[in-house]
């Protein structure tokens, strides 16, 4: 099966992935995106930073991806404790939680850039109308609560 590019040149379902320096957690719009969930028996309700704004927070999970960094190589990133938002338009980073993983970032005119201690970059984002937007590989996921032990991608299913 193919990867599903979102972000930078394609959008899944209208989801692109885009770096966040003013949301206080990570939030998912993408339910395929997350490999362990867990969902809230009663939904909470989130605010955005326009006045009146809200929206509904189903769960939280973890969240495992592929990033393509500047067209050359793909790091593997993890997430945790991301908000599944399904009213949101964007799946969100949160920079002080990549912050938090050891990754210095960078804002610069046209790119962001998140890096490891080594200086290897994890996250590369291209600005675009004012968002930095972050080039996902991804891969649809079997969610656990369809499989005994774990998240499963679809290809080993088939």
């Amino acid at each position: 099966m193919a990867n599903t590019y979102i972000g930078v040149e394609d959008e899944v379902d209208g989801i692109a992935t885009v770096i966040d320096s003013g949301a206080t957690d990570h939030c998912f719009a993408d339910f395929l995106a997350f490999t362990e969930y867990k969902k809230f028996d009663a939904p909470l309700t989130g605010r955005t930073a326009e006045k009146g704004i809200s929206f509904t927070i189903t769960g939280q999970g973890t969240v495992k991806m592929a990033i393509e960094v500047k067209n050359e190589r793909v790091v593997d990133l993890t997430l945790q404790n991301v908000l599944h938002t399904p009213e949101l338009h964007s799946n969100l980073i949160l920079i002080p939680k990549v912050c938090g993983l050891g990754l210095d970032v960078q804002f610069g005119e046209k790119e962001v850039v998140a890096k490891f201690s080594d200086g290897h970059t994890a996250i590369h984002g291209i600005q675009r109308n004012g968002l930095y937007l972050v080039k996902v590989l991804h891969k649809p996921i079997v969610m656990h609560t369809r499989s005994i032990v774990r998240a499963t991608s679809l290809d080993d299913w088939h």
